[in-house]
């Protein structure tokens, strides 16, 4: 395996398009892996996806598993009329990370890379599975199948201002990342997401 190919975990935001330029910067040959698990704001999601990748000259994979989103619980997945808006609105998708780290390396199998990347950050913190005590524990479990495997997540000090000095600095054209919970086609302006990125562009 080339200890440079890694497959990129993009949803077409601000911290995952920071992340694959922050790659290609940095040489490594990537595939970027756009993952369905039945979240409501996947159609802009992987049009932004599509736009960064087609900036990079970078093809996107995607990864079908919506049927999971069935069984999940919070406002990425849960119909709206099942939700409660009273602030503070919870994000919080159980077990998402892992399933989006097993599907990569799954992948990383398939296309010969022995890393997948992540774009965690550090203000991702308050979540079980953004934290470096969880990416440690799902490094070990992916390292059972696949000892060569190795999961990259460079930003997992940064906070988000630091990632949008950065974005900035590597030309990512934050203005076509989509980062929002709850809305099908747009930013919703209620949502975690969309609230800390309305407070960090003004």
């Amino acid at each position: 395996m080339n200890n440079k190919n890694v497959i990129t975990l993009l949803s077409g935001g601000l911290d995952s398009s920071t992340l694959a330029y922050w790659l290609k910067k940095n040489s490594y040959k990537q595939s970027c892996l756009f993952i369905d698990y039945g979240h409501k704001t996947k159609k802009a999601e992987i049009t932004a996806a599509q736009k960064i990748c087609n900036k990079l000259d970078l093809n996107l994979g995607v990864v079908n598993i919506g049927d999971i989103g069935r069984y999940g619980k919070g406002i990425l997945v849960e119909n709206n009329n099942q939700l409660n808006y009273l602030p503070p609105i919870q994000s919080f998708f159980p077990q998402r990370n892992m399933l989006l780290l097993v599907n990569a390396a799954i992948v990383a199998e398939k296309k010969d890379a022995n890393h997948v990347a992540i774009g965690l950050i550090s203000s991702y913190g308050n979540y079980p599975d953004s934290t470096r005590d969880f990416l440690e524990a799902a490094s070990k479990v992916l390292k059972i199948s696949n000892p060569l495997i190795s999961i990259l997540a460079p930003f997992i000090e940064l906070n988000k201002s630091e990632i949008l000095k950065m974005a900035a600095e590597l030309g990512v054209p934050v203005d076509v990342t989509f980062s929002c919970d709850l809305a099908e086609n747009h930013h919703c302006m209620i949502c975690p997401s969309c609230i800390e990125r309305f407070q960090l562009f003004k």
